[in-house]
């Protein structure tokens, strides 16, 4: 399947994301802030990445702007997430490439993982992991 970086600060967050994904069938990798996530983004290559946007040392549009501006991560889906609404986090978010910004409050871990496996399916090359 997919190689997965989850980025959040929240232990039992990710982990949680972590064992339905691995259960999905996924290969997932954890960062607890976005320095270490674009340190692992560029080693792993994941195919997909879902960052919180409240972290220490640097937040996830910090990290969006960055990780978007490698040359081999340009097309790679990020879902960022946050429990607080705020729009103007959301269209810079979209602005700056994110494919989806989700209020953690609002979605069951299930529904997260639907909307992975909708943003690797969107953005999946045939016969490419």
């Amino acid at each position: 399947m997919a190689k997965i970086l989850i980025v959040d600060d929240d232990p039992v967050l990710s982990r949680l994301y972590r064992t339905i994904l691995e259960n999905a069938g996924h290969t997932v990798e954890n960062a607890s802030d976005g320095e270490e996530a674009l340190q692992k983004a560029k080693d792993i290559k994941p195919s997909l990445i879902l960052a919180d946007i409240m972290m220490p040392r640097m937040d996830g549009l910090s990290f969006l702007k960055k990780v978007k501006a490698l040359k081999d991560m340009k097309k790679t889906p990020v879902i960022l997430m946050t429990n607080l609404k705020d729009e103007d986090n959301a269209k810079t978010a979209m602005d700056e490439g994110a494919f989806k910004i989700i209020w953690k409050n609002e979605l069951k871990p299930d529904q997260v993982a639907g909307l992975i496996n909708e943003a690797l399916s969107l953005h999946s090359t045939p016969g490419v992991e």
